[in-house]
């Protein structure tokens, strides 16, 4: 007993030394915590086997994992577990304190008679998380989490991820592979922390996908490609992301296309139930958490798109979350970004540029270099910026640089004329209509967008110029575009609000 005695002090000594190093415990101390495997200290239960919590003598306390004792079974599973869990650390990982890989003998009756059989133990010793897994702690938007705890959740969600794909090792991302609910675990202040590595796929290097037979995984968060070829990317992760941040903010996993409702509607529809317990919170102002929770439903919707070349990476989403947040507020911190150990601070600074180029691919949005554009003209300067005449891939284009004051000004300002510009691209890059003028990309060297030319300029243009008087037929014909085109954009859900002559383009 002296020496389990030793052996526990040591696993208390871990807990408070987060530099500590995994180690092999016995299956003994083991057993002695967790009072023999008592079903009284019994905290989850799986496929995989049970969970129960070991208390050490001086009151903390531990979680123990004991994988179902059978030969050959989750062996694998149980060995990826461990080799993934010693390599990793960051504060929204589970920390992992040890393992246990011990055979017992034991006498069974075996075809009428007794005989000794080995019988693998295999054991997971990890911190405990005293607020459960996050399956528990889902709700819609009336009642449960506030939106500050969701939102806190949501961006440290991200943020394991991203250092999984990222950061845990140079060029060997870790797929997860079973993101879901209930492999988020969460700590007394409600951070959440990665779990459950057991399906956990390592990359080699340079290696983008891997196709695999054996799948496995939670139906409802498993990427469309994997499970109906197998395919495995980086991106499946995102895609059980984009399903897990849908949950958190509406309580379902349901998406526009499960409730028939148009992209716009289905956030507009999740954004006016979230307004009124807004309305009552002291925690966050309305304003400001109806523009989370629209970028992040946007987020997550930009994550479950089926084609998985569309969806976002973990470097996007977490770039496009900080840029949004207020400046005062540090949403994505360097310990957040860095390893627990901390030896040396990650410089996450990021150009203008950089970061617009990192929005447009997030939203899908064609990205045109300065250098693509060709024989550019300058033909209007307005109070936002100026109109440029010029090529690109051979095709006439109108080219809308803005001027750098439209964004400065207090933060407020400076985010609503930001939030407004990426607003009007996303919905000029979905719209398809001969009355509608073509959208192209956007330019991030200096923000602006890249539309179609309109070599007439807009209506007033045409109807102050003397020598261009349009007969009543041609009149009539514009008049019938413009209804033909509101009618679309009616059908889009889409009211322009702005509707005049100078922004009719002929």
């Amino acid at each position: 007993m002296v020496g389990e005695s030793s052996r526990c002090h040591n696993l208390e000594s871990m807990l408070q030394d987060i530099q500590a190093e995994p180690c092999n415990l016995s299956l003994e101390l083991l057993s002695d915590i967790t009072d023999n495997f008592s079903d009284k200290r019994e905290i989850g239960r799986g496929g995989f086997g049970v969970v129960y919590k070991g208390m050490l003598e001086n009151g903390d306390v531990v979680a123990v994992k004991k994988l179902a004792s059978m030969p050959g079974v989750n062996d694998v599973q149980f060995e990826n577990e461990v080799y993934h869990l010693m390599m990793l650390k960051h504060k929204n990982i589970v920390r992992f304190l040890g393992y246990c890989f011990e055979t017992q003998h034991v006498c069974i009756m075996h075809k009428g008679r007794y005989c000794f059989a080995e019988m693998p133990e295999k054991l997971l010793c990890l911190e405990y998380l005293p607020n459960g897994s996050l399956d528990r702690h889902i709700s819609d938007e009336s009642c449960g989490l506030d939106w500050r705890k969701r939102y806190k959740i949501i961006r440290g969600i991200c943020s394991g991820l991203h250092y999984l794909h990222e950061e845990s090792q140079t060029n060997t991302p870790i797929i997860h592979l079973d993101l879901k609910p209930g492999n988020i675990l969460l700590t007394k202040e409600m951070e959440p922390k990665i779990a459950d590595f057991g399906l956990s796929r390592l990359f080699g290097e340079q290696q983008s996908r891997i196709y695999t037979m054996n799948m496995g995984g939670s139906l409802g968060y498993m990427a469309p490609e994997y499970l109906r070829k197998g395919i495995i990317t980086k991106k499946s992760n995102i895609f059980s992301l984009g399903v897990i941040v849908i949950e958190i903010i509406t309580g379902r996993r349901d998406g526009p296309d499960s409730t028939g409702m148009s992209i716009p509607d289905f956030i507009e529809n999740v954004l006016e139930k979230w307004r009124n317990r807004l309305e009552d919170s002291r925690c966050t102002s309305l304003e400001k958490g109806c523009q989370q929770i629209s970028r992040c439903i946007e987020m997550g919707l930009n994550c479950v798109q089926f084609d998985e070349t569309k969806r976002p990476t973990t470097k996007e989403i977490i770039y496009c979350l900080k840029r949004h947040d207020d400046a005062n507020l540090r949403v994505i911190n360097e310990e957040e970004f860095a390893t627990e150990d901390h030896d040396a601070a990650v410089d996450w600074s990021i150009s203008d540029a950089e970061i617009a180029e990192l929005e447009a691919s997030m939203y899908g949005l064609q990205i045109i270099k300065n250098s693509d554009l060709e024989e550019l003209h300058e033909f209007r300067s307005e109070t936002f910026g100026t109109l440029y005449y010029g090529k690109w891939r051979g095709i006439d284009v109108a080219i809308k640089r803005f001027k750098k004051s439209c964004f400065a000004g207090g933060s407020s300002e400076q985010e609503k004329f930001t939030n407004d510009f990426w607003r009007e691209a996303k919905i000029l890059s979905k719209l398809r209509h001969p009355n509608v003028v073509d959208f192209y990309g956007v330019v991030p060297d200096a923000l602006g967008t890249v539309t179609e030319f309109m070599v007439n300029g807009s209506l007033r243009n045409v109807l102050l110029t003397k020598h261009r008087m349009l007969d009543r037929r041609r009149k009539l014909t514009i008049a019938m575009d413009a209804a033909f085109g509101m009618e679309y954009l009616h059908s889009k859900s889409i009211v322009h609000f702005d509707l005049k002559c100078d922004n009719l383009l002929t």
